[in-house]
């Protein structure tokens, strides 16, 4: 259903059809069921056909699956959590059932990185731009047209983990206004709403999904857990958002091989109801841990931007930014003046790859090779024209894994971004804020097809790869042999010089989008795509349904 080859391809199903899909045999569903009632306190909260969420007191758990429970502390948000470390049983009759057990957890989460625009630099090749981001930037560096703005029902929305504080209407009203963009629609609230004290994440979330998927309709959704617990309530919401962008990060080999795959089945469920997910890249190059020493002989991927099954985004920085034009310097928005910044109008982007001390905490943008899991067909041309290109210098072969998993997919800007927080205007960067700016990109391009009666994206990769095959255009290209992911360490991965299709790297994925290219690409297979299926017949447009 994902594939625009197949003729499946945008058919998508109801939750009641997936689940009948995945079910398992009812037989096996009970068993489990009585196994768990079969220990005095414990309760089934849940079933989701194909998982079960059961409560019970740690004392339980533990003589339930002969394991141990620990209270940890969370490493960014201090608070305290429950969480089975080391290994755990389940009765012998139960093995092939039971896929997987997991419980609460502790996460080392990727946070938007603070900037400083006064700066001097020392490393080689092209610096960053101290010019700085707002939203007329990306819409002119991804030719996004002129007053393009949604509307259908097409809808997005921005995850967040941990417990995490939200984002504050006011500071969304005051961004709004500085950066003269359009009113976002009414923001639904899922989950914990915790206003008082805002976050950085949240904030740049929601501004700039709003901002790039002009006029949408907008979800934010914050829950304690982490994305397992988040793709599982995505999918058995009855209308759940058909963009969802996550920018939060952790190692993948934090929760292993199991839990990540679960992790996987969960997004090619929510694929097959036309949803599309995305994850930020990573901000620590392609080591994925800092400090460099102690990882020489390894490469640590982040997840879950290295999933097959979402939109993987890296990050660029702007280089060199073009003089406006006294029209362009006239039409400035009211955040351009006064607060000792200057916005750039247009520019040159590069990999974001910024040293620690140079420009506030510094990253660089994440990429490279899954671990656990295997390339996928939809990149396997564009993986091989990188790998094969003896030109391009490469790790060594010990540091990855060559035949699994590239990524990112795609890449957006991801330093000197602008957002209002707290009352303030900041600078704040890293993939964190190129992951929502593509998420509000993908809504346009499903408005464009619902527009026309067309199914949504859906898992949108082998699209966009096809996009890039068959239309160079729709992705620009970004980086030289000068540039790298290398987080300031001596190993990482060099930029591919050649242009798109040919192009992709494990630095910046694809390149960054050229919406207007996009657009008349659809345009021109437009015939050929299926039709919005029965079970997304809202998502038509506002003022025109059947």
């Amino acid at each position: 259903m994902s594939d625009p080859q197949d003729p499946l391809y945008g058919r998508y199903m109801s939750k009641e059809e997936v689940l009948e899909l995945v079910a398992p045999e009812k037989e096996d569903h009970d068993r489990v069921v009585s196994w768990v009632q079969s220990h005095r306190g414990t309760s089934v909260v849940a079933s989701y056909g194909d998982a079960l969420v059961v409560r019970a007191d740690v004392a339980t758990i533990e003589a339930m699956l002969s394991c141990r429970m620990f209270v940890v502390k969370h490493a960014i948000t201090k608070k305290n959590h429950i969480k089975l470390l080391g290994e755990y049983k389940v009765p012998e009759h139960l093995k092939d059932i039971i896929e997987l057990i997991h419980g609460d957890l502790l996460q080392f989460i990727s946070r938007p990185r603070g900037r400083n625009p006064i700066i001097s630099f020392n490393s080689p090749g092209d610096q960053p731009s101290q010019d700085v981001i707002i939203p007329l930037t990306l819409n002119n560096l991804y030719k996004v047209p002129n007053g393009l703005v949604i509307s259908t029902n097409s809808s997005q929305c921005v995850a967040e983990y941990a417990d995490d504080n939200s984002f504050s209407q006011s500071d969304m009203q005051s961004f709004v206004q500085g950066v003269s963009i359009q009113t976002p629609n009414n923001i639904t609230i899922k989950g914990p709403y915790q206003p008082s004290n805002p976050d950085g994440e949240a904030t740049l979330d929601i501004q700039y999904i709003t901002a790039m998927g002009a006029n949408g309709t907008n979800f934010y959704w914050t829950l304690s857990g982490w994305v397992l617990e988040f793709s599982q309530d995505l999918f058995n919401d009855p209308a759940p958002p058909l963009v969802n962008s996550q920018s939060w990060a952790t190692d993948e080999r934090e929760e292993g091989a199991d839990y990540n795959n679960r992790v996987g089945r969960e997004y090619q469920k929510l694929a097959l109801r036309g949803v599309t997910m995305l994850a930020s890249s990573g901000d620590s190059g392609a080591i994925g841990k800092v400090p460099c020493t102690g990882h020489q002989n390894i490469f640590n991927p982040g997840f879950p931007g290295d999933s097959p099954f979402l939109i993987s985004v890296g990050a660029t920085m702007l280089v060199s930014s073009s003089e406006p034009t006294l029209e362009e310097s006239l039409a400035l928005p009211p955040v351009c003046s006064g607060q000792g910044f200057t916005c750039a109008v247009n520019g040159k982007e590069d990999p974001a790859n910024i040293p620690d001390g140079t420009q506030g905490d510094g990253f660089s943008t994440g990429g490279g090779f899954s671990v656990y899991s295997p390339r996928p067909s939809y990149q396997q041309k564009a993986v091989r024209a990188y790998l094969s290109n003896s030109e391009i210098p490469k790790p060594s072969s010990n540091y990855f894994n060559s035949s699994n998993r590239g990524f990112p997919d795609v890449a957006a800007n991801g330093d000197n971004i602008v957002i209002f927080l707290g009352g303030n205007w900041q600078l704040v960067g890293g993939t964190s804020a190129s992951s929502p700016i593509i998420g509000g990109i993908i809504a346009l391009l499903n408005d464009h097809l619902i527009k026309n009666r067309k199914a949504p994206l859906g898992f949108a990769n082998p699209m966009l790869y096809q996009m890039a095959e068959q239309s160079p255009s729709t992705f620009l290209s970004i980086g030289n042999l000068n540039t790298n992911n290398k987080n300031g360490c001596p190993y990482g991965y060099v930029s591919n010089p050649n242009p798109t299709p040919n192009g992709w790297d494990p630095v910046t994925g694809l390149g960054t989008p050229n919406v207007s290219a996009m657009l008349k690409y659809l345009n021109t297979i437009m015939d050929k795509l299926p039709p919005l299926p029965p079970s997304l017949a809202y998502l038509a447009p506002r003022n025109n349904r059947a």
